[in-house]
């Protein structure tokens, strides 16, 4: 540790304004259960054993790359309420590596706009 007699000046990046959309693109997608993707198990009130798949997503706007849980279906169906189903409805296909994808702000991050 050292002392100094000032800090150096920083600047100062605006983020995007509260739910503004933007684009992203899917870097990486993982599959798994759901215990192994979140990192408080006490707050999930779904199935924790359940399967999900995590989606490393990149926004074109901020440069900023971010994790995006979705949870599977146990079998071919799916609820039109579930955010695969929302997924699917706004992009026209499951999640694939290389998409682009739609984001939306929310408290100053970027998240999957479902």
């Amino acid at each position: 540790m050292k002392e100094v007699k000032e800090v150096k000046e920083y600047q100062i990046r605006k983020g995007l304004p509260e739910l503004s959309k933007t684009k992203g693109k899917i870097l990486a997608i993982k599959e798994g259960t759901v215990s192994e993707f979140i990192q408080n198990p006490d707050k999930w009130q779904g199935d924790i054993n359940g399967k999900a798949i995590s989606l490393t997503i990149k926004s074109e706007d901020t440069g900023r790359t971010f994790e995006q849980l979705i949870t599977l279906p146990e079998g071919d169906i799916i609820s039109d309420r579930s955010n695969l189903a929302k997924f699917i409805a706004m992009n026209g296909r499951t999640p694939k590596v290389g998409m682009d994808v739609a984001l939306i702000v929310k408290n100053g991050y970027e998240k999957l706009f479902l």
